[in-house]
Formats: structure tokens, sequence, C-alpha cells
């Protein structure tokens, strides 16, 4: 994978990891992910093209987009059809770089998951796609660093006429220019943070929708939940007050865990205090290289811990239960955990609570099940396809 996205938190060991991963947590810190407020302005206007009668909609791949552009704003610091507008001639255009994108990381998955096999057919293509994903990102990540090394913030412009006014908002690249100015160490880190981002969180809200669509229950109690709150603005704070939206998102992580596993190869002989013998309970030696894999779809469902329903969405089994960090783990645990978990918690929550107070039933258009297609992320193979209905008095936040 490194040829496309090079060495960085995803994708290195020892050293090399530890100071891309405090390069990347200094640049999160200082940009204030828990800000929602440049967020919930998109999100608000997303929820406005939804249909709102009845019409089937599959929110899966409008959710892939949504999220793709938020996520490009937050790297890039513009939207992806504003930076397509200032791109010279020998640069990709938006609609060339996604796809180089979707094709790159694809043909990267296939090397990954088949080896030397995929590699022999995939290099010479993969190559044209990811150096199209390299030019579109090398250019803007050197207008960052030549213009705003004294001021890490962009500059957008709202409304129009007499309501028009201005903002500044903060971008990965221009925060990352703060602590180098090597680009390519820049591109890395920026390619990266989209493989972590692009499908992650639209993953987990369009999962968490699919499931409260067939349990229309807990979708009133949701809504009845938020608007008891005497909140004005929405903060990622605020959200966490809502222990019923919590519970949602935790229950959905808990059955379909973005990441479908995790692997950790050993780097001396070692002993694990159980995991041996008929029980598992004895201790287990672990020679040096070995490979140990995790599947958090099965961790997620020990009945010791989550109960004799462990298959069934329940939400309200997080007000009595408290699982270790090593039995729940839907960002994974210890110093390799995503340093995006609370981003991605925080605009999910508000997306799925925002529509809570804008749709008053969301209803299955789709009788087949969850059905899991597995490549870096495990999402549902069936989308998510519903009715949204609005209600009489929509109440905004």
């Amino acid at each position: 994978m490194q040829p496309f996205c090079g060495v960085g938190y995803i994708t290195s060991d020892g050293k090399p990891w530890e100071l891309s991963n405090a390069l990347l947590r200094q640049s999160l810190a200082s940009l204030g992910t828990n800000d929602l407020s440049e967020f919930g302005a998109a999100a608000d206007h997303f929820i406005d093209t939804l249909p709102r009668d009845g019409q089937v909609v599959d929110l899966a791949p409008v959710l892939d987009n949504f999220f793709l552009e938020n996520g490009i704003r937050f790297l890039l610091g513009s939207k992806l059809s504003d930076l397509s507008s200032r791109s010279r001639s020998d640069v990709p255009d938006a609609h060339t770089f996604l796809d180089a994108l979707h094709s790159a990381q694809f043909w990267a998955n296939m090397r990954v998951f088949f080896g030397p096999v995929a590699r022999l057919v995939s290099s010479f293509v993969w190559h044209s796609y990811y150096l199209a994903v390299h030019r579109f990102i090398d250019h803007y990540v050197r207008i960052v660093i030549k213009t705003e090394q004294s001021d890490p913030s962009i500059i957008v412009d709202h409304g129009e006429g007499d309501e028009k006014h201005s903002t500044r908002i903060r971008s990965l690249v221009s925060s990352l220019a703060q602590y180098t100015r090597d680009h390519v160490e820049i591109r890395w880190q920026v390619i990266q943070g989209l493989m972590a981002m692009q499908d992650t969180t639209s993953t987990l809200v369009s999962n968490t929708l699919f499931l409260l669509a067939r349990h229309p229950a807990i979708w009133a109690e949701l809504r009845t939940e938020l608007q008891a709150q005497e909140v004005k603005i929405w903060t990622a704070s605020a959200l966490q007050q809502v222990t019923l939206l919590q519970n949602i998102l935790h229950e959905s992580l808990r059955l379909h865990p973005i990441f479908g596993q995790s692997g950790r190869t050993a780097l001396r002989h070692t002993v694990l205090p159980a995991g041996g013998g008929s029980t598992g309970n004895d201790p287990l030696y672990i020679p040096a290289g070995s490979i140990m894999m995790n599947n958090f779809y099965a961790l997620h469902r020990q009945v010791f811990v989550f109960g004799d329903d462990a298959e069934t969405f329940r939400p309200a089994r997080w007000n009595h239960i408290q699982p270790g960090p090593c039995e729940y783990m839907p960002f994974g645990h210890g110093q390799r955990h995503c340093v995006g978990q609370n981003k991605s918690l925080s605009e999910a929550g508000y997306l799925i609570a925002r529509m809570a107070m804008r749709w008053e039933r969301l209803e299955p258009r789709d009788d087949r099940p969850w059905v899991g297609d597995w490549k870096l992320i495990v999402r549902n193979a069936n989308g998510c396809r519903v009715g949204l209905y609005e209600t009489e008095s929509a109440q905004a936040f």
C-alpha cells in the first residue's frame, strides 16, 4: 500500500509510526474536532436535500458522498467542487480525482488481500491511479504551505447581499503545515486521513439508520428524548448527554463494527496469560513473528458480556453493562486506537439526532437482511433503503 499512501499511522510501525501518530494527534487537537458548527451547517443542508414524502432512498451512497465531501473540506479546507474550479490544467479535476481515489483504494485492497498474484496484475494500472491522486493533493498542499504559513486557516464566504459574511475554517493541511513543510509528508497524512474518514462515519450512520428503520419504537423514543433537551446549539458535549443516542451508537457499533478485525505481529517470544488449552484459560505461547487476529464481530457477541440476546439490537442493554476495553473495541484499543474516534462519534451523533428531529417516521423499504461486504471496512452489501416522513412542524436545533 505504501506507493499509494506512503508512511503514516496506518502503514507504519515503531519510530515512524510514533512520529506520524504524534503529528496527526497534534494537528487534530489544534483543529478542535469537537466543534460541530461547520459540520452542522453542512449536515442541515444535506438533510434538506433528502426526499420527505416516503419516497424510496438508499441512504448508503448519498451518505458516502456527503462524508467524502465533508472529509475533503476538513482535510484540504475547501469543497471538492471549489478545489476543482481552481485547479491548473495539469492537475486532475474533481471527477478524475474521485475516480482515481476509488480505483487506487480498490487495487490497494486487492494487493493486501491477494498478495503477489494481485500485484502482478495491478501494478501498471494502480500506478496511474495513485499518481493522479498524488498530483491533485500535492497541488493544494503546496498552495497551503506557500500562502498560509503564518495563518493556518481559510476564509470562507457565506450568504449573499447584506447577509454575506466570512468565517475562517481550519484544515488538516494548514494545521500540519505548522509542524512540517515537507509536502510529501503532508500528502501521506492527507491520503491516510481520507482512507480513515471516507467511508467509516458514513457506514456507521448508514448501519444505525438501517437498524432504527426496523425498530420504530426506538426511533420514536429517541425523538422524544431529543425534544426534551433544552439545547439551543448542539455541541459534541451536549450530544453526549443524550443517553439513548449514545446507547444507539454503541449498539450499532457492537452489532456491525466498522472494522471487522485487526491483526498484530509478535515482535518477540511471549506468553499470554490465557487463551490456551481446551478451555482457553491456560497460558498461550506466542513465537516471535506470529500474527494474531482479533475478530470484532465475534468479540462483540460474547453472551457473558452482552447477554443471551447478543444478536439483538437493544440499545437499552448499555444502561446496565460496562464491557472492558478488550471486550468492546469498535475503534481498536491501546496506542493504535482510532485517533478520529471522537470526531466520528460526534458527527454521526449530530446527523442522526438532526434527522430524528426532522423525520417523524423512518421506515424500511427493503426486506433483505444486513449482509457484510468485507473490504478494508465492513459495510452492508444491501445498502440502506428507507422512506422518510417529515414531521408537520419540524423542530430545528
